[in-house]
């Protein structure tokens, strides 16, 4: 009892011979349990059943009987959640060290099957579904059928539906799959950069369309496409093409409205040029339309 309020006691030679005796009169009492004599198992047990620490577990054996044997069998080999299911049947065996420990193995296990999900090793379904009644492990299991249908939908559908589907599920987001994707979007956006700031407008819509209705990739989408065509613009300004820049203006504008940066691009084109400017156009309407547009502007 003096051990439990000074912990380091429990390092001494006295506790540890303490102990080993705790332990070899306990698997002693079990014995007797088993064979229906609780008397004989209390008396073994004697003084030990009036320290703290090991009430819990003296009680446990002499009330739950085979089924507490059961309990420590199960979490001495290694069958942790059969450990747990028979801990869910009396809250005191979450008290027990030994319960603590089980705890400690599930929730390893559980690490490495979710590694093993972001690595989209599939093949771990049957373990987790072994696992389920764990609080955690239906969570993975939720995990884990999101990231296969995630995985169907990249290599069966189009990257708009897979994208939808990836912004709404907040499990995939970690999986090498997603992460494989969100690099070989930046790979995407730093040669869409190149691109745009040399004016190659067809470059930057063949390397984008594919993205042009993931929702998530727009703003960035439309950033690349402005700066592609500002840049064609000021070189064809450069280059007195001054039908050609006036053209691509109103283009521009019908597909993005006028911003600052256009803005000054305009007021260069007119006091270059001396061509006035008519600014009537409505802005785009609806994606679908717009889209439609732009593949216009870029094929004529």
């Amino acid at each position: 009892m003096l051990a439990n309020h000074f912990p380091e006691l429990q390092n001494t030679s006295q506790y540890q011979e303490l102990q080993k005796d705790f332990t070899r009169r306990f698997a002693l009492a079990a014995l007797y349990v088993k064979k229906g004599d609780i008397q004989k198992a209390k008396e073994i047990i004697g003084e030990f059943g009036r320290i703290e620490e090991k009430q819990i577990s003296i009680a446990l054996l002499l009330q739950h009987k085979e089924r507490f044997l059961e309990f420590i069998r199960y979490s001495v080999y290694g069958d942790v959640i059969q450990a747990y299911k028979i801990a869910q049947e009396d809250p005191r065996y979450q008290k027990l060290s030994l319960y603590q420990q089980i705890i400690q193995q599930i929730e390893k296990t559980l690490n490495r099957i979710d590694e093993a999900i972001n690595l989209l090793e599939f093949s771990i379904e049957p373990l987790l579904e072994e696992m389920k009644i764990y609080p955690k492990a239906k969570k993975l299991l939720k995990k884990l059928h999101e990231t296969k249908i995630l995985y169907d939908l990249y290599r069966f559908s189009s990257l708009e539906e897979y994208y939808n589907f990836l912004e709404n599920c907040n499990y995939c987001k970690n999986t090498s799959l997603a992460q494989q994707l969100q690099l070989q979007w930046y790979k995407i956006v730093q040669k869409g950069e190149v691109l745009a700031n040399n004016g190659d407008i067809n470059a930057v819509f063949e390397l984008l369309f594919p993205y042009l209705h993931v929702k998530s990739k727009q703003k960035q989408i439309d950033m690349l496409l402005k700066k592609s065509i500002r840049q064609k613009i000021k070189k064809q300004i450069q280059q007195n093409e001054f039908s050609k820049a006036e053209k691509n203006i109103y283009k521009y504008l019908e597909l993005f409205s006028k911003d600052s940066l256009f803005e000054e691009i305009m007021q260069k084109f007119e006091k270059t040029s001396g061509i006035t400017l008519a600014l009537t156009l409505q802005y785009k309407q609806d994606k679908q339309q717009w889209t439609e547009m732009l593949q216009q502007y870029i094929t004529s």
